[in-house]
């Protein structure tokens, strides 16, 4: 019976594969990866005027945006926080999920596809609107002009 030594294997494995690339691929592959660099205080402030437009717009406190409550005033104040979120910071849905309620990642996912069906809708015509639709897309309109003048300067 053969024993394998994998701690010899994996450095000759590494050896080969170095040996197959070049010193300049090396530096390409490194210049490639670039990593996200930003000030998290000011993109959590950013977050947090988001929140106060969001809430303030929608009519919702605080305390129940970050609830676990379902009820559609708050499901659609969150979808609103996400979407502007995703387009005026650069926090990771995982941290902007966190943010909002201690929410996961795929909680946010699913939102910001959810509005975008929406907008799909809204978009197309070929549907009656809901009383809750057309609240969505005159809040969206409100949220968007406040946010524009306040995070834009």
């Amino acid at each position: 019976m053969q024993t394998i030594d994998t701690k010899k294997t994996v450095a000759k494995f590494s050896k080969e594969m170095h040996d197959m690339i070049s010193p300049v691929k090396v530096i390409e592959i490194e210049k490639k990866k670039t990593i996200k660099v930003f000030d998290r205080k000011k993109e959590a402030e950013k977050l947090n005027t988001i929140i106060d437009v969001v809430c303030e717009v929608c009519e919702v406190s605080k305390h129940d945006f970050v609830s676990v409550s379902k009820k559609d005033c708050l499901v659609v104040a969150r979808m609103h926080c996400y979407y502007y979120a995703r387009n005026y910071t650069k926090l990771s849905q995982t941290t902007i999920g966190a943010f909002c309620g201690g929410r996961d990642h795929t909680t946010v996912i699913w939102s910001l596809n959810k509005r975008k069906n929406i907008f799909l809708c809204l978009d197309s015509k070929l549907f009656e609107l809901s009383k809750l639709e057309l609240l969505i897309k005159e809040q969206d309109a409100e949220i968007k002009k406040r946010l524009t003048a306040l995070l834009n300067n």
